[in-house]
């Protein structure tokens, strides 16, 4: 034998692996042109890494750069879903979710660090406006009351919340972000820039591209269940095969 030919002693019915083999086959384009579409919409700018996941490089295994470049898609698609889901979280729209996020990246904060400081400051601007005294002092300090952020959305409590440590002195602002938690402790650099800055860089943010629309990120959402469903039917694949070659 040639030693670029591989032999393999195939034992028993190999039709459950022929039909695995085309169903994994299936889902392989079905996953390249969701993840294809996606990015054509939302200009990502890896987007030509879908182009060299051939059915058949996908399948032999072998096309490293492939590989990497579906890792890379998968990545940031994990990411840009993950965004809906922080939103959600903290009650803030998507669109303005992307937009802090994006501000709060350029000090090295991710988006789970700011949902948590989001999310913290609602509750406890709420256990402050039913008698805790801790957290209604916090606020004082920098010139808030509960009473009057309990009115306002998550995403005006936080701006607000910003606007009044921009206008405090370093002492009391570092105070009250660390009575929220460490998470809005580590945005103190952002949040002296006040409410402007979040707006600033989150219209810099829109006028690159970088904010995906509803219908945007319910395309990646797509593209990220029929990359699950890839990967599942090639796992099938390759448990069968590893069955009848044993």
């Amino acid at each position: 034998k040639s030693s670029e030919e591989l032999v393999v002693d195939i034992k028993g019915d190999v039709s459950d692996l022929l039909r695995k083999l085309d169903t994994a086959v299936d889902k392989t384009e079905d996953a390249g042109d969701k993840m294809s579409g996606a990015f054509k919409k939302t200009g990502g700018a890896i987007s030509s890494a879908t182009k060299g996941m051939g059915s058949f490089a996908v399948a032999a295994g072998v096309a490293a750069t492939a590989m990497v470049g579906f890792s890379k898609v998968m990545d940031h698609i994990n990411s840009k879903v993950g965004l809906d889901r922080l939103a959600d979280r903290t009650r803030v729209g998507i669109k303005e979710f992307q937009k802090l996020s994006f501000a709060a990246r350029s000090i090295g904060v991710d988006a789970e660090t700011l949902a948590d400081g989001m999310k913290d400051l609602s509750v406890k601007i709420t256990d402050a406006s039913l008698g805790a005294q801790a957290y209604e002092d916090a606020l004082n300090a920098v010139g808030l009351k509960s009473k009057e952020l309990i009115k306002l959305s998550p995403e005006e409590q936080f701006l607000a919340f910003a606007d009044a440590i921009a206008a405090s002195s370093k002492e009391m602002g570092d105070f009250a972000a660390d009575e929220i938690n460490d998470s809005m402790f580590q945005m103190i650099p952002l949040l002296r820039q006040g409410s402007e800055g979040f707006k600033n860089l989150g219209e810099k943010a829109e006028e690159a591209g970088a904010i995906l629309s509803e219908s945007d990120l319910n395309e990646l959402k797509e593209a990220q269940a029929a990359a699950l469903a890839l990967e599942t039917a090639w796992d099938g694949v390759m448990n069968k095969l590893t069955m009848i070659v044993s």
